[in-house]
């Protein structure tokens, strides 16, 4: 079993990258992808609902 192992990010409205060998993706770590945060993107998605990028603050 994983425990705050995994975390998630939509890369969904993520501004494009003029570098051609790498992207930096931030990934916030409160986004940490488990059961809970699961059901909550497929519920999300189930009401067509956008995940968006978010840039860190």
């Amino acid at each position: 079993m994983l425990k705050k192992c995994a975390y998630w990010v939509s890369l969904r409205g993520a501004p494009e990258s003029e570098n051609e060998g790498g992207q930096t993706i931030y990934i916030p770590q409160n986004q940490i992808f488990n059961s809970n945060s699961l059901r909550e993107i497929l519920a999300t998605r189930s009401r067509n609902e956008s995940l968006i990028y978010q840039l860190p603050e």
